[in-house]
Order: C-alpha cells, then structure tokens, then sequence
C-alpha cells in the first residue's frame, strides 16, 4: 500500500515512488506488478494508467466488503485490478517523461452519460456500442465532494460505473488511460484485437 500525507500531495511524489519501485523489481527479475484502486477515485486512475502506463482488464466488485473507513463509507468497495508490464512501450515511455499520444482519445463517444445538477455531477443513462473502437466512461473529479453532498448519488455513481465498466471488459475493452476537463475525469477504454 502507499499513500502520500496530503501536506505532500501534488508534487509528483507518487509517480516518484512508483518507477522507484519498478526499477527494483526490474533489478530483481519481475516484468509486472498489480495492485488495485477504487474506480471512482480518478486522480488514481490518472496517475496509474496514463502517468505510469498502466492497463486495467479486471473489475472487482466489492473487493474488501463493507468498510466503514471515511473514503468507503456508504458504498460497495470496487477496485479494478491494474497491470503494469514493466517492458511494455508505454511503461518505459513514462519512464522517460514520454506521455503516449492521446489526441485520437478526446474522439470517442461517451458511452456513459451525465449531467449536471446545482453543481453535482449526476449519472444518466449507458449509450450502445455503434462499432466504436473506443469509449469513455466519465467520473466526477472529487467523489468525495459529491459523497459529502449526495451519499445515494454517489452510490448511483458506484453502480453504474461498475455496470459500464464490467460490460465493456467483458466486450473486449481495457481501460486505456485517464482524460480530464474543467468538471470531470473520463475512462478511456479500447477495444484491443487479440487481447483477452
């Protein structure tokens, strides 16, 4: 586990401490690692799949149980289970401050939708796949402020994140990386040929 005090958030000490520890493993013989991280927690999702290279292919749904702790409290403890191949072009990319190119990301459809609601960020309906190559699942930027403001539209979040997402890695999507714009954070996901 590791987390970083909040006096110390925001200056890159995560991503830091990450490649620290994949050029242990590498010097010690691993080529990947996994751990997980709550879907809704999209600053996470930033960091892990697009800083770092990362790829999900594995929702969990209610990982740890109940847990009444101050993040958890009130909501199923889904994960998702990320990858981080060691060797792969993205991960020695990142490794070198090279972010992969994204342009084609902001393309994609939405294939949850939401609104806006006096400030909160409310989940709506889940779209059909048109054929699309890749989608997008957005999520609120702080579910922490929308749990303080609304636990059921939270939970809603909760679920139909976890409907979208395990619907798509069941299609043969993975989560790809991380888009962020002014109100939200945006899964992207891409169906990739001869992955499984």
């Amino acid at each position: 586990m590791m987390a970083i005090h909040p006096d110390y958030q925001n200056q890159k000490l995560g991503e830091k401490l990450k490649f620290k520890q994949r050029d242990w493993a590498l010097k010690n013989n691993y080529e990947k690692i996994i751990w997980t991280f709550d879907p809704l927690e999209i600053r996470n999702g930033y960091l892990n799949l697009t800083k770092l290279g990362c790829y999900v292919k594995t929702y969990i749904k209610s990982y740890y149980g109940q847990m009444n702790d101050k993040l958890n409290k009130g909501i199923p403890s889904d994960r998702l289970l990320l990858e981080w191949d060691l060797l792969a072009t993205p991960v020695v990319n990142a490794a070198n401050g090279i972010i992969n190119s994204q342009s084609h990301w902001g393309d994609y459809p939405l294939y949850l939708n939401y609104s806006i609601d006096e400030g909160l960020p409310v989940p709506g309906n889940i779209e059909e796949i048109r054929n699309d190559n890749g989608v997008l699942i957005p999520i609120p930027k702080v579910i922490q402020n929308v749990k303080m403001k609304s636990s059921e539209v939270a939970a809603d979040w909760r679920m139909k994140v976890r409907d979208s997402v395990t619907g798509l890695l069941a299609d043969g999507y993975i989560i790809k990386g991380v888009l962020v714009d002014a109100e939200m954070g945006y899964y992207v996901l891409e169906c990739i040929e001869g992955e499984s």
